[in-house]
């Protein structure tokens, strides 16, 4: 039966270290797929404005392209692509499609070697009106005919380009990060944008990404110190310091992220993903080995006789490694099993396994290469106490040293299980605290009941949106209804310079946040002092950007006041301020009011000083408060009325608590996953508690009879067979809180807001893994003390 237990606990291991070898050569698979990967980087900014921490973006300034290639020499340069991605419509005479275009220079296949279906790379620089399509993107709008040739309308609500099909690319694989997941290319027209500047001409309008590509494979860092030079020599003299530019290779995108946290952060995710996955295996290993020891340790006097009869130690060595090579077969195919089920209950592993097949042997040859480590090391354990066993004393009878602590290697091998699993169990528990706290943190707004409708930022809907809002409020059920750049938990807005006034030089960066009067009444949001901006004051409103500037009313949140000097939200009412935005344009804005602060992301992202302005040119979504009893047909009047004022705009609508829900998805999923690794630790853990209790009983039975015989009491024995299997543990479990200390500390450095980390959940898991511990060998306990000793000592 033992042997069984640690043959399924091998198999258990072997899924995890597959699934955690997956997990990490999936993620240091993408864009890799992309020919010469090595060569191309992408550039992203960051923002570096006094007051506030570094604003990091992955994209970079329109006019960086013009400027790399007056620096670099085309030796190394080999070629520079902006791309803009914009919400679209596609209309061909078969079908009408929203969809996401990609805008890019005539330079993108000479930075990009995409593989493809059909036509001819060099039509896309020669001819401004080309789009290229994904074969997925062919088959929406053409079905199974033929696309090369075919012409598509791409229209935004205003803007409209007719444009014909020169190319079929190849389709993305999943293991692409989202700035090449493009399905719609066509070529950069900027007179399309002459009316937003900031999209291609603004240095500090971080909205393209910029990719280049070398013509040999270079080290991050120096094409770094070359985009340092550029900034140097191209960017305004009024913008210097203020912007930071770094290089990233193509196949790190996805690892790196944007920034050095982003960075820490994704590795603690890789470790903790790969170390768990290392401390199940320790746990099944140390079983194995365990389990196959003491069977060789129970069959020792057999092993003498077949000795003494002529039977060579290598021979019996031998028959003794076949046993446990053949056990980690049985278990790498239960684990094989075991992955394919998986598969089954998790529809989005089983569409991943087969994506990359290198990536799927990879994990496949890691899953091997620990069944061999397993076999390795209970082999070593078991031929070493065939190579050592005295022939004399085993056929006499004579036993060696008993005993847990008496054995060093059978000390270690179970108490690294013990450590294992308090160490995940604790972990997991911090977890669920945290995960606990972050769903119940005041986020200083409410989602319930609001619905956002997007796409207002399309020319023909924001001619509109007012009006749209008008007829949505009042639909009946709707309490309030508001128009916004963005929605939560997005944080959008422009970062902006505050001076104090005229005379103070002193400046501070704050987020400008667009809104109109009816923001805080829809997201419930808390006025704390002053008033509110309001519809019938006509100076309460920011002026357009074609319109001419003057002083207008603002919003401030807490956490704003504070950075300005205010200690009481009551003393900013009232006071004015200077403001710029990111062009020459200044203003002098009264403060209206403050709001209590928001934590649009949770906790994952600390509080930003904010301020609130009225501007219609600004808006992005559509933001309903809905507190009727039928949702559907709300959802369908909504459409209704879309349809009737603009039709030309596709129509999307979700919830609020939807997004919050999707925001916290992934945070929640590995407290899940952490959950399961201690759950699936501690099940291995009392299988090889078990086993090793059951050797420990069978072995030392004798003397336990003898100890009954001579008077001992039921609770005597028990405490002196717990004692003896139970303080190897203990240490080892005490040992496991400063590492689970260690680690619980580093994961929680991935949010802005956490719990106070305190003793609780460490005592509760060693408690926990203890009482798991202690039912284990219960039934051995038992058994140990309703035996008759007579009858065990007949047994020998």
């Amino acid at each position: 039966m033992t042997r069984g237990m640690a043959t399924v606990g091998l198999a258990i291991a072997g899924v995890f270290v597959f699934l955690a070898a997956f997990f990490a050569y999936w993620n240091a698979s993408y864009n890799r797929w992309m020919p010469h990967h090595d060569r191309i980087f992408r550039i992203h900014g960051t923002l570096l404005l006094p007051g506030m921490e570094p604003q990091s973006f992955p994209y970079a300034p329109g006019p960086l392209k013009d400027a790399l290639e007056a620096q670099l020499e085309g030796r190394r340069l080999k070629g520079v692509v902006r791309i803009f991605a914009q919400e679209v419509q596609l209309r061909t005479p078969e079908r009408t499609l929203d969809a996401r275009v990609h805008y890019a220079d005539e330079s993108f296949f000479t930075v990009f070697d995409w593989p493809l279906a059909a036509g001819d790379a060099e039509r896309f620089a020669s001819n401004p009106s080309a789009v290229f399509v994904t074969e997925r993107m062919a088959h929406k709008l053409f079905g199974g005919a033929p696309a090369i040739g075919r012409r598509i309308t791409v229209t935004d609500g205003s803007r409209r380009r007719e444009l014909v099909v020169a190319g079929v690319m190849r389709d993305w694989p999943e293991n692409t990060t989202e700035d090449l997941r493009i399905d719609l290319l066509a070529r950069i027209r900027e007179s399309d944008f002459q009316n937003e500047p900031w999209v291609f001409r603004y240095w500090l309008g971080l909205n393209d990404t910029v990719f280049i590509r070398l013509r040999q494979p270079e080290p991050a860092a120096a094409l770094d110190a070359t985009l340092e030079r550029v900034l140097a020599r191209h960017l305004p003299e009024r913008f210097s310091g203020r912007l930071a530019l770094r290089a990233t290779p193509l196949g790190r995108i996805h690892f790196w992220g944007l920034t050095a946290k982003s960075r820490a952060e994704n590795a603690r995710r890789l470790a903790l993903v790969t170390g768990l996955a290392a401390l199940v295996f320790i746990v099944a290993m140390a079983n194995f080995s365990l389990i196959h020891a003491e069977r060789a340790l129970e069959r020792e006097r057999a092993f003498a006789v077949r000795l003494l009869l002529g039977a060579g130690r290598v021979r019996i060595a031998s028959a003794v490694v076949a046993t446990i090579a053949t056990d980690a077969a049985c278990a790498m195919a239960l684990a094989a099993l075991l992955v394919k089920a998986s598969g089954a209950v998790v529809p989005e592993l089983a569409q991943l396994l087969p994506v990359d097949r290198e990536v799927l042997l990879r994990a496949v040859l890691t899953a091997l290469l620990a069944a061999v480590t397993a076999v390795v090391a209970a082999t070593s354990v078991s031929v070493a106490r065939i190579a050592r066993l005295p022939l004399a004393k085993t056929l006499r009878g004579v036993r060696g040293p008993t005993g847990l602590a008496r054995r060093p290697l059978r000390t270690v091998l179970a108490a690294s299980q013990f450590f294992a699993a308090v160490a995940t169990v604790a972990l997991a528990l911090v977890a669920a605290r945290q995960l606990g706290f972050a769903g119940t943190v005041d986020r200083g707004f409410s989602a319930d009941g609001v619905f956002i409708i997007d796409h207002l930022d399309w020319p023909a809907a924001m001619s509109r949106a007012e009006l749209l809002r008008r007829r949505v409020a009042e639909l009946p059920g709707v309490a309030s209804a508001t128009l916004s750049g963005t929605a939560p938990p997005d944080v959008g807005g422009d970062l902006v310079t505050v001076r104090l006034d005229d005379r103070d030089v002193r400046e501070v960066n704050v987020r400008q946040a667009t809104i109109d009067p009816h923001y805080l009444e829809t997201y419930d949001i808390r006025l704390i002092a002053g008033r509110n901006l309001d519809e019938n004051r006509p100076g309460d409103r920011e002026p357009d950007a074609h319109e001419t500037i003057r002083d207008f009313s603002i919003l401030i949140n807490r956490t704003a006041a504070r950075l300005l000097g205010f200690s009481q939200p009551e003393s900013a009412v009232g006071r004015i301020f200077v403001i710029r935005p990111g062009t020459d344009r200044e203003a002098r804005v009264h403060v209206a009011g403050v709001v209590d602060d928001v934590l649009l992301e949770g906790v994952y992202r600390p509080i930003e000083p904010t301020i609130y302005s009225w501007q219609r040119s600004s808006i992005g979504v559509l933001s309903v408060r809905y507190t009727g009893p039928d949702r559907t047909s709300f959802r369908t009047a909504v459409e209704a009325i879309w349809r009737e004022l603009v039709p030309e705009v596709p129509f999307r609508m979700e919830s609020v608590a939807q997004r919050i829900v999707a925001l916290d998805a992934e945070s929640q999923l590995r407290g899940r996953a952490l959950a399961f690794f201690a759950g699936v630790t501690l099940f291995l853990a009392a299988m090889g508690i078990f086993a090793l209790a059951y050797h420990q009983l069978e072995e030392e039975r004798v003397i336990f009879a003898l100890h009954r015989l001579l008077g001992a009491s039921a609770m005597a024995l028990a405490g002196l067979f717990a004692s003896r299997l139970g303080r190897p543990f203990l240490a080892a479990a005490l040992l496991a809180l400063p590492l689970a200390w260690v680690l619980a500390e580093r994961w929680l450095e991935g949010f802005a807001y956490r719990i106070a980390l305190t003793p609780l959940p460490f005592i509760e898991a060693l408690g926990l893994v203890l009482a798991v511990a202690a039912i284990t060998v219960s039934g051995h306990m038992i058994r140990l003390l309703t035996t008759r000793p007579v009858m065990v000592l007949r047994a020998g």
